[in-house]
């Protein structure tokens, strides 16, 4: 009985609850029961009250979840991280439309898709040295954006 219950609600202490509550009402209410109806099966009737009253408890703790103090302050901290990470993500964008065009598409090749020197050089018809010293000023020029931005 007491796993029927561990099995639902998934904490020790209130399968303990589950079952001793389970045991009060049965005797509490003893003399309602029809007896000659209950007893033969009477351990499937006691497995039964503790699976409702489970059930109950079950419903009654995903209902009042408890956040502890800490757990807030956390989520709250998290909250507020992803969205300075969204505003710097936005201002780093703004920095990259701000470079010309050639420095921008060789950069967002290189480190968004993740394009080799190769298959950049053959995208843009250009060879791979040239596409090495153009991720290199770009770079460079990118550097000095964010600077003058002061996101480094």
């Amino acid at each position: 009985m007491y796993r029927q219950a561990y099995h639902i609600l998934k904490d020790p202490q209130l399968a303990e609850d589950a079952v001793q509550d389970a045991f009060l009402n049965i005797f509490r209410n003893f003399s309602t029961i029809k007896y000659k109806q209950v007893c033969p099966y009477s351990k499937s009737y006691f497995i039964q009250t503790v699976k409702n009253r489970s059930i109950d408890l079950y419903r009654v703790k995903t209902k009042r979840r408890i956040i502890s103090y800490d757990e807030l302050e956390n989520s709250l901290i998290d909250g507020l991280a992803d969205i300075e990470r969204t505003i710097k993500i936005k201002e780093v964008k703004k920095c990259l439309k701000k470079l010309p065009i050639n420095y921008q598409s060789i950069l967002i090749m290189k480190y968004y898709y993740g394009h080799t020197y190769k298959e950049i050089s053959s995208l843009l018809n250009i060879s791979d040295s040239n596409v090495k010293k153009r991720i290199i000023r770009a770079k460079k020029k990118y550097k000095n954006i964010l600077q003058e931005e002061q996101l480094l």
